[in-house]
C-alpha cells in the first residue's frame, strides 16, 4: 500500500524514555515492530506496528546512527547498524529481539574498519551478490561491504559533474535499478541510474532552492519522500521527473523516516517531537 500524499496524522508517540531522542528508525516487515535508535545513547526501543505501543527496550552495546533491514529468503531478517564509534554491525535479528539470547550472540560480523560518523546504510543486490552501502563523513561518498563477510568492496566517491559526493541519506528503488542520493551540503536530491557496471548521474529531484539540508529520503513506488531538516518539511516529488506532489511545514527538527507499505503510513521522527504517524 502506497503513502496517501495527504500527511494525515495518525498517531503521536512522544513518551519515550528519559533522555531518548529517536532519530533513527526501521520497520520490520517479519517481526511486525518499529525499531528506533538514537544518536546519543545506547539502546533499541521496538514498537508494535499496529499498536504503536512499547514492547521492548533492549540494552545494547551501540549507539545507532543509522538502521537498516536485511531480509533474506528464508524469511529471517538482519538488522544492520551504523554505530556511533564508526564500526558497521550486522545482527541476527530473531536472536537480538529473544530477551534469552546475549548481544554477542546475536552478531553475525562487526566491521574490520572503522569509518568516521556512519549517518546512512542500505542493502543492494548486485550481479548477485548482496552488499550493503553506507555513508560517512570521511571523505564523503558511499562505501559498499559484502554482506556476508563485512569487508569492503569498493566506493562511490562522485556525484553530479564529478562533484565530490556527499551524502546525508540514500535510497534504492529496486524495481528501476536506481540510487536515490540526499545531498545535505550540496542543498540537493539526485538520482543515479545502474548502467550494469557502476552508477551513473541521471537526473535532478526538485529544482534549485527547493532544500535547505535535507537529511532522509525515501522512495514510495512512483514517488521520492524528501525529510529536510533545514526546512522543517517533508516533501514529495516524482521519481520520473522530480516535480513536486505535495509538501508538509512546520515539521520541526524532523530528521528520518520510514515507511510501512503494508499499511500506508510514513513514520516521521523528530529530534524535537518524538514521532508523528502519517497516512
Amino acid at each position: 500500500m502506497s503513502f496517501s500524499n495527504k500527511f494525515n496524522l495518525f498517531k503521536k508517540i512522544e513518551n519515550f524514555p528519559t533522555q531518548w531522542q529517536p532519530t533513527s528508525v526501521v520497520i520490520s516487515k517479519n517481526k511486525n515492530c518499529i525499531l528506533f535508535a538514537n544518536y546519543n545513547c545506547k539502546g533499541l526501543l521496538v514498537y508494535d506496528l499496529q499498536s504503536k505501543e512499547l514492547i521492548q527496550n533492549i540494552s545494547v552495546s551501540f549507539v545507532g546512527r543509522c538502521l537498516a533491514i536485511e531480509s533474506n529468503n528464508d524469511n529471517n531478517e538482519a538488522l544492520l547498524v551504523g554505530d556511533k564509534s564508526g564500526y558497521i554491525y550486522k545482527y541476527d535479528l530473531n536472536k537480538l529481539l529473544n530477551s534469552s539470547v546475549e548481544e554477542k550472540e546475536a552478531i553475525l560480523w562487526k566491521s574490520e574498519d572503522e569509518f568516521d560518523h556512519p549517518n546512512e546504510i542500505a542493502c543492494y543486490t548486485e550481479n548477485n551478490q548482496k552488499l550493503i552501502y553506507f555513508s560517512h563523513n570521511a571523505d564523503y561518498g558511499i562505501t559498499v561491504l559484502d554482506s556476508e563477510t563485512g569487508v569492503v568492496i569498493k566506493n562511490i566517491v562522485e556525484s553530479r559533474n564529478s562533484m565530490p559526493l556527499q551524502p546525508t541519506s540514500f535510497c534504492f528503488d529496486i524495481e528501476t535499478k536506481e540510487l536515490i542520493i540526499a545531498e545535505g551540503n550540496l542543498q540537493m536530491v539526485t538520482v543515479f541510474k545502474w548502467n550494469g557496471f557502476d552508477w551513473a548521474f541521471n537526473r535532478d529531484v526538485g529544482k534549485e532552492g527547493d532544500f535547505i539540508y535535507p537529511s532522509n529520503v525515501k522512495v514510495d513506488k512512483d514517488n521520492v519522500i524528501v525529510c529536510d531538516n533545514g526546512k522543517s518539511s517533508i516533501m514529495i516529488y516524482k521519481l520520473t521527473d522530480g516535480t513536486l506532489v505535495n509538501s508538509l511545514e512546520n515539521q520541526e527538527g524532523c530528521i528520518s523516516l520510514d515507511l510501512s507499505t503494508e499499511r500506508g503510513e510514513l513514520i516521521v521522527t523528530s529530534e524535537d517531537s518524538g514521532v508523528s504517524i502519517l497516512v
